[in-house]
Order: C-alpha cells, then sequence, then structure tokens
C-alpha cells in the first residue's frame, strides 16, 4: 500500500516531476502564463521566462504545452535541451516540429529555406508555429545567432515563429552580450518564491488534485509545519516538495494523522537544511503572526482545554479556552449551516463543512447533521486566537449574556448579515467568557495594524477597553 492512501488520497501529492496538473498558479505563476497567451495570440516573436532553480519553470512550460496541444490554431514544439552541437542539429528538430513526416535536410540554407516555406503555409491556413525551450541557459551562442535570422521571417502585421524560453538567470549576462538578440524579445517575465500564504495554498491545492477532500487538504499540515516549511524551502516549489513529501512519510511512519512542525524539523535536522538569516527572512518571521491572526479562522481546529502562550512575544499567562462558545436552542426553520454562517459570517458552503467536523465533536450525541432537531440546544465549536500583546478598544453595539443572546439579537436586528460582527474574549485566568456585537466598519485590531476577519469569533486575552 502506497503511503499516501492512508491520507485517503488517489495518487501522490508531491511527487517531483513537471505534471502540470499539479501547477499552482500563485499570482506571478498566473500573470506569467495569461501574457505569454496573449503574446502568442498577437504573434510577438520571442518571449522570456527568467527564475531561480526550482521556482516552477518547467511546470509551468509543460503546463502552457498542454493547453497549446489542446488548441488546433497551434503547431507547438518542445526542445527540452538546447545545448545542440550545430546550427544544422537545431534546425533540423524545428524542421520536424514543422513537417512530422518528412526527413530533414542536411544542408543548413536548405533547411532555411524550407522552414520559411513551411511557416508561410502555416500563416495562410491560420496556424501559430510555437516552439517552447526549457532550460535556455544551456543555448550556445551560435544556436541564439540561428534562431535571431528565424525570427526574422515575418509578415507586415506579425512574427511567423514564436519563440519562448525558459531560463535560469545566468541567461541575462548572456543577452547582454547578444543585444542585436535581446533587442528582439517581446516580453521578459520573472518567476520568484511563493510567500507564505501562497504556500499554504499550494500544499492544499496538491492535496486536492492529489484526491483530498476540502477538509483533509486544509488540516493536513498543521500551520506550524507550514511556517517551517516555507522557512527551510525559502517558498521555492521544488524544495517545498522535497520536504513536503519527506515530512508525510515521516507522520506516517510516526503513525500520525497530521503533519506538525516536529515532522518537518526531522527532516530539516537529518538533511542539516539551513536558511539565509537576512532581513528579508524576519521580516517574514515578524508578519508570520500576522498571518496567523488574519487567517487562523480558516485552519484547523484544535480541542484545546489550556492554551499557554510561549512565545517571548507575548504574556506568558495561562488561559482557560472553551471547546464551546455555548449553545443555540435549535427551532423550526434553523440549520447548523445557517448558524454557524451567521457566528462565522461565512458564505461559501465548503468553508462551512470545514467546521462539521467540530460540530459533531462538541455535540457528542449527534450523530450526524441531519438529526438536528427543534428544541435541540446545539454546541458552537470555539475558535482560538493568539494573545495580542497591545491593549485595545473597540465599540459595540450590544453586549450578551451569552451566545444564545447574542444570536438572537442578530437575527432579529440584522437579518441580512450585513451590520454587525460576533466578538467573544475572555480575560486572562478566567473561565468566563464575555459577548458583544459590534459594527462590520468597526474593528478592535485596528492598533496593531490588522484587519479583523469578517464575522470572526475572537478570543483576546487581554483586557479591552469597553466603549459603548
Amino acid at each position: 500500500m502506497s503511503y499516501y492512501t492512508l491520507f485517503n488520497l488517489t495518487k501522490e501529492p508531491f511527487a517531483n516531476t513537471p505534471d502540470p496538473a499539479f501547477l499552482y498558479q500563485s499570482k506571478i505563476h498566473k500573470s506569467c502564463l495569461q501574457q505569454l497567451q496573449l503574446s502568442l495570440e498577437l504573434k510577438r516573436g520571442l518571449n522570456l521566462v527568467i527564475g531561480q532553480v526550482g521556482t516552477g519553470k518547467t511546470t509551468l512550460c509543460r503546463k502552457l504545452l498542454t493547453i497549446l496541444l489542446a488548441d488546433q490554431r497551434f503547431v507547438v514544439g518542445l526542445i527540452l535541451d538546447p545545448a545542440f552541437e550545430s546550427p544544422e542539429e537545431f534546425l533540423q528538430e524545428i524542421y520536424s516540429v514543422l513537417y512530422p513526416q518528412k526527413k530533414a535536410p542536411s544542408s543548413s540554407r536548405t533547411l532555411k529555406e524550407e522552414i520559411k516555406t513551411r511557416l508561410l503555409e502555416l500563416q495562410q491556413e491560420g496556424k501559430t508555429p510555437v516552439i517552447l525551450i526549457d532550460e535556455g541557459q544551456k543555448t550556445p551562442i551560435f544556436i541564439l545567432e540561428t534562431l535571431r535570422e528565424l525570427l526574422n521571417f515575418e509578415t507586415n502585421e506579425n512574427k511567423l515563429l514564436q519563440v519562448i524560453i525558459f531560463a535560469q538567470e545566468e541567461f541575462l549576462p548572456v543577452l547582454e552580450e547578444r543585444k542585436n538578440f535581446k533587442d528582439r524579445i517581446h516580453l521578459t517575465l520573472y518567476l520568484t518564491p511563493l510567500n507564505l500564504r501562497e504556500v499554504k495554498n499550494f500544499l492544499q491545492y496538491r492535496l486536492r488534485v492529489a484526491g483530498a477532500d476540502i477538509f483533509t487538504a486544509n488540516s493536513l499540515f498543521t500551520w506550524p509545519a507550514i511556517y517551517y516549511l516555507k522557512k527551510y524551502s525559502q517558498g521555492y516549489p521544488r524544495k517545498l516538495i522535497h520536504l513536503a513529501h519527506k515530512s508525510l512519510l515521516q507522520a506516517t511512519i510516526s503513525n500520525k494523522d497530521r503533519v506538525s512542525c516536529s515532522e518537518v524539523k526531522a527532516i530539516v535536522k537529518r538533511e542539516k537544511l539551513t536558511y539565509p538569516k537576512s532581513r528579508k527572512i524576519l521580516i517574514v518571521t515578524g508578519t508570520f503572526l500576522v498571518f496567523l491572526l488574519t487567517l487562523s479562522f480558516f485552519l484547523p481546529l484544535k480541542n484545546f482545554s489550556t492554551l499557554k502562550t510561549s512565545s517571548s512575544n507575548f504574556p506568558k499567562k495561562e488561559f482557560f479556552l472553551p471547546a464551546s462558545l455555548g449553545s443555540i436552542e435549535i427551532k423550526e426553520g434553523y440549520v447548523p449551516v445557517k448558524i454557524l454562517s451567521r457566528i462565522y459570517n461565512l458564505n461559501n458552503l465548503e468553508e462551512i463543512k470545514i467546521f462539521f467536523p467540530h460540530l459533531l465533536k462538541v455535540n457528542p450525541k449527534l450523530k450526524d447533521l441531519n438529526s438536528v432537531y427543534p428544541g435541540l440546544n446545539l454546541n458552537i465549536p470555539a475558535r482560538p486566537f493568539l494573545t495580542l500583546k497591545k491593549e485595545v478598544s473597540f465599540d459595540y453595539v450590544y453586549k450578551g449574556k451569552n451566545l444564545e443572546d447574542l444570536f438572537q439579537f442578530s437575527l432579529l436586528n440584522d437579518p441580512e448579515k450585513k451590520l454587525y460582527l460576533f466578538l467573544c474574549f475572555q480575560k486572562p485566568k478566567e473561565t468566563q467568557v464575555n459577548f458583544y456585537l459590534i459594527k462590520r466598519n468597526s474593528s478592535p485590531l485596528k492598533d496593531n495594524l490588522l484587519s479583523l476577519p469578517a464575522g470572526t469569533v475572537i478570543f483576546n486575552h487581554l483586557p479591552l477597553k469597553e466603549v459603548s
């Protein structure tokens, strides 16, 4: 049995192969793909994609190849290694793309003439020939000169041959020495490493493609594990895939159903990995806490009985966090989806479904959510947040005695869920939870340069100054 089947996956999620189906389109990758497609549509000629080792150039190339092969308007050829030994060998490769059924001549002059003839024929047929070159940094100078000559084949409106080169940064100095070639480049696009949010989305996307349901994809890697994966991969997809794969194996060996930071640290220690301690990395580390506060609403729940802060950035106090915020009495027309939607302010059904297992966990007598009936007191899972160090103030619209009181007031005065947000907090070493409704346009975290996620139930373990 393959290890990934233990996590209910249908295929390996972190195989180190350029499978276009697994390409997570970050903002940079998506923009790059769109610009390349537009350039091909407009027949601009030569385009260049630059990226460091492991940024996803080859996978992006394969994704573009898949798209073009599915479109009959394009005639596409892929050159995996442009380190040809002679111009004739390169021209014969281009010839085989344009004339797949014919044997290529040996003469360089004849090759160029027949290539030009075929390019004009394809132009008349309404088809666009495209050559994709991977590992472009290996291209010899004489091949660049031959390619420059082919790019001179054009009509009054556009270029007859479209070329996209995917190369590492070491290709740039070569271009500087070949100004007559560099001047023909229409687009130069750069791929960069993933940021922390994109690392999280990258992992979730690959898990979903591998067959994971949305809850598994969102919960298989804990947020500390995601942080350490980002830290030691530096956001490079290839390194990230390697670490995620090894961490998942480690979790399997340890008989765990989730990947925590312990598994990632074990792999890092075993492979003696390091990371550059630059100012940029320190900034990312600092903003990580901001990321947690703004996004932990979408991270998987844990049933905390107590919560201790261990970071030196926060007060070392003990907090008693209940598993449930309280209960809502089910009445006619009440359904769990609508209740969770109002309390957590979620409108996306897939996001609401993430909370179903936790809802059942705090309601052990329920077999499933279809067994909810009028008169039942439905317990609502709590959402823990990290402690804020700075004292904050907020304006509240209504102070409730309990969650039920808050829910009924919201239901009566804000039926469309457009006015108020739920806010719950407790003070250090107290078990009592305080319930408030606040206006949507106000944020108790504004002084901390954070935006309050809409409708999030907040646990803030510092005394808040209440302003009515």
